[in-house]
């Protein structure tokens, strides 16, 4: 896969490859199965270039403009690979450390963190109506959308007596600067807006991921302490009904 991947891009090439916390996603797309991968930056040769360190481990931070993301999507259990979509925001947006999730109607919601801490909001949304080919709406902030700089999980449940319908949780702290109350927010228009949500652990909290489970309950596993947020992996499951 990292051959396939490693290609120049226009005047861009690829300087490194992260993978993170996070579950991927075999979403339909018309008649096919397509599988996405949250992963993958590049950043330009010269800035990369500025600082070894940076370049081999943060250039995707700390560079302006050097987060574009893709997504690739596979369709024969991963032996090959093609480009998926890409959007490089400019400003303050700096995506990073994205999940996907696929809505009823088939449309891909990307809920990625914004590296930039001195932005106003920390977690940006995209969209994609053609199985993650292109964006339809690029990436922009979530507005009121209380989160720190740090990983978030994002999940997509299908009502079971309600086919066609659904509704899009969240994992991550609920602080606008710490990493801490890890909460779980709902969304019922595909992640425009948001719940106050229902907290999980109170104090220092961390990344995250969702999973769905029988009986309407999701899980949640996740990084919490008590000093600090990576102390332990603690592993809980909510009651849909219970996620408000």
């Amino acid at each position: 896969m990292v051959s396939q991947k490693k290609i120049p891009f226009g005047s861009w090439c690829w300087r490194l490859l992260a993978l993170w916390l996070g579950t991927g996603l075999a979403a339909a797309a018309g008649s096919e199965t397509r599988t996405y991968v949250e992963f993958a930056f590049e950043v330009p040769p010269a800035a990369a270039e500025k600082n070894p360190f940076e370049r081999d481990l943060w250039a995707e931070v700390t560079v302006p403009g050097a987060a574009a993301r893709e997504y690739p999507a596979f369709y024969d259990g991963g032996r090959t690979w093609q480009q998926g979509a890409d959007d490089t925001p400019g400003g303050s947006d700096h995506p990073d450390e994205n999940t996907v999730a696929e809505l009823a109607d088939g449309t891909l919601v990307f809920i990625s963190r914004n590296q930039n801490e001195g932005a106003t909001w920390h977690r940006l949304r995209a969209t994609s109506t053609d199985g993650g080919e292109t964006f339809a709406t690029p990436y922009a902030p979530i507005e009121d959308l209380a989160v720190p700089v740090v990983q978030g999980s994002t999940l997509f449940v299908e009502r079971a007596d309600a086919p066609g319908r659904g509704t899009l949780y969240f994992s991550a702290p609920a602080d606008q600067s710490e990493r801490k109350d890890l909460t779980i927010r709902a969304s019922q228009n595909g992640g425009k807006t948001w719940s106050v949500g229902t907290k999980v652990v109170s104090g220092p909290s961390s990344y995250s991921d969702l999973i769905e489970l029988p009986g309407n309950r999701i899980g949640d596993l996740y990084e919490v302490g008590t000093a600090n947020p990576t102390e332990r992996i603690d592993f809980t499951v909510q009651g849909l009904q219970l996620v408000g």
